[in-house]
């Protein structure tokens, strides 16, 4: 059976649950902390309920392999020489411990904007390197397994640790 994508309602790529310091949840919320509506997540527990009496595990591991083959099959894409550029790479942490690695020319200007939107957005490193496309991408590679999503990660201390010896690697 194929699984059939296009009838899925529109969901978060990321769904974030807020704690308190006795583990109570409190609202469910995007990474942004926009809470969800009442409706959002009557449309998320509906579509899951479906999800799960429509699809057997065996199904979606199935699937989950038809796409590694797929995936598996493409040619890799040829990479374009870039150019290296001057800059920061920035590591910022919200409220809910997540840490966004990014980078920027204009790094002030970069890090008001972010926290205009959100402003317990905390700046836990910035990092000057002669290329910033360079470093963000391998930072972004290294912690893959960790991306909650786009350019924010579930990271530990000890991987803070890592992304400082990651940087003065970099800079050999």
């Amino acid at each position: 059976m194929e699984i059939r994508r296009s009838q899925l309602l529109y969901v978060p790529d990321a769904i974030f649950i807020s704690w308190d310091n006795h583990k109570q949840c409190h609202v469910p919320g995007d990474q942004m902390g926009f809470l969800m509506t009442h409706k959002e997540v009557e449309n998320l527990c509906d579509l899951l309920k479906k999800y799960l009496q429509t699809y057997t595990n065996q199904e979606i591991e199935e699937e989950n392999k038809n796409l590694a083959i797929s995936y598996s099959r493409k040619k890799p894409k040829t990479e374009t020489k870039r150019l290296k550029r001057k800059g920061h790479v920035y590591l910022l942490e919200d409220s809910g411990g997540y840490i966004k690695i990014g980078c920027s020319q204009d790094v002030k200007k970069r890090i008001e904007n972010i926290q205009s939107n959100n402003p317990t957005i905390r700046v836990l490193r910035l990092i000057e390197t002669s290329d910033i496309a360079g470093l963000e991408s391998e930072l972004h590679k290294a912690f893959a397994n960790k991306r909650i999503r786009g350019e924010w990660f579930l990271l530990t201390k000890d991987d803070i640790k890592q992304i400082e010896e990651i940087v003065e690697t970099a800079k050999q």
